[in-house]
């Protein structure tokens, strides 16, 4: 009976330690399929959330505005900077023409004071109205006449109506007024376009009756069609002049039809 009893009790702790491994197997797979179904569930992709979308897609958008403003502030900046290079040269030029033009004049005669305005008021229209060039550039200089100059001015003045009878003798006088201000030399070819374009405007003016004296007092007073001619003859000799002239010649004639010493920008 022992010897069987002997035999029968490690079979049955064998068979116990077999369970009990069993066991642990199964719990080992368990958790092995446990971690494998969360590790599937880990990898697979997840849905969107449509609220972070949204945010995502708002600030894309803000970004790309704050991009095109950031352009085009680019773009303003870069068109002051031109605008301001332009105005600087375009002062530069004015400023180195009205330098020029003041070095080129001509000296003041040495004669009596009483001669030399004699000489003036007894010559021929087209030195009369060199003088009145030059007489008209330093004003717009701002440069002191003296007792001559200031009875010159006054003397040509009271004679503009008188010389604007004539065509002729009004052509010349404006003419070359017009070329010793903007400071032409003799032999400049435009002296004998402007007296040409000069001479035909004075005469359909007188034809038509149209009296342009003392422009700076009587132009508000013109009617339309005298204002007309006025503005088309200015225009044709404006086209004559070279840009730093046109803009010495609009800050001092009024237009081209009538004398005067007055200094401003065309306003007829």
């Amino acid at each position: 009976m022992r010897s069987k009893l002997a035999l029968v009790v490690p079979w049955l702790v064998v068979a116990a330690i077999f369970a009990v491994k069993q066991r642990e197997v199964s719990g080992l797979k368990n958790v092995n399929a446990t971690l494998e179904h969360d590790l599937a569930e880990a990898r697979a992709p997840k849905p969107e959330d449509p609220s972070i979308t949204t945010i995502a897609a708002t600030e894309l958008q803000k970004l790309k505005d704050e991009h095109a403003e950031l352009i085009k502030l680019r773009g303003d900046v870069t068109a002051l900077r031109k605008e301001k290079e332009d105005w600087q040269k375009q002062s530069a030029s004015l400023k180195a023409a009205a330098a020029a033009a003041s070095a080129r004049k001509v000296e003041a005669p040495k004669e009596a004071p009483q001669s030399a305005l004699d000489s003036v008021l007894n010559s021929a229209a087209n030195v009369k109205g060199s003088v009145a060039g030059n007489l008209r550039r330093k004003i717009l200089n701002h440069e002191p006449l003296n007792e001559t100059e200031q009875a010159l001015i006054g003397n040509l003045t009271a004679k503009s109506a008188e010389i604007e009878k004539s065509p002729a003798d009004f052509a010349a006088f404006q003419s070359a007024n017009i070329g010793a201000f903007l400071g032409w030399g003799n032999g400049d070819p435009r002296t004998e376009q402007l007296q040409q374009i000069l001479t035909r405007a004075s005469a359909a003016a007188n034809e038509r009756g149209f009296n342009y004296n003392a422009p700076s007092v009587n132009a508000p007073a013109w009617d339309e069609a005298q204002k007309q001619l006025d503005a088309r003859a200015t225009g044709v000799v404006k086209n004559l002049l070279t840009p730093e002239e046109k803009a010495l010649f609009e800050n001092s004639f009024k237009g081209v039809l009538g004398i005067d010493f007055g200094a401003g920008p065309t306003t007829r």
